[in-house]
């Protein structure tokens, strides 16, 4: 571990600046929730035992709120 107070030796390249937690951002690199309710249907389908026809389905409410799988 690097006891340096001052940046030596590379110590600041392995112990960046602590992050502000109060610091409001936008999350990125997440699927819209279409995408997210699609891939619960065909995580349903996976599920199938009927080897010719693999069907799933999620039913959402308006509100987005899952009525079944």
């Amino acid at each position: 571990p690097c006891t340096e107070p001052l940046p030596v030796n590379g110590c600041a390249a392995r112990h960046p600046p602590a992050q502000d937690p109060f610091k409001t951002t936008k999350r990125e690199g997440f699927i819209s929730w279409d995408d997210y309710f699609m891939a619960i249907a065909f995580l349903s389908a996976e599920r199938s035992k009927d080897p010719n026809r693999q069907v799933g389905a999620c039913l959402v409410s308006q509100e987005g709120i899952i009525l079944g799988v």
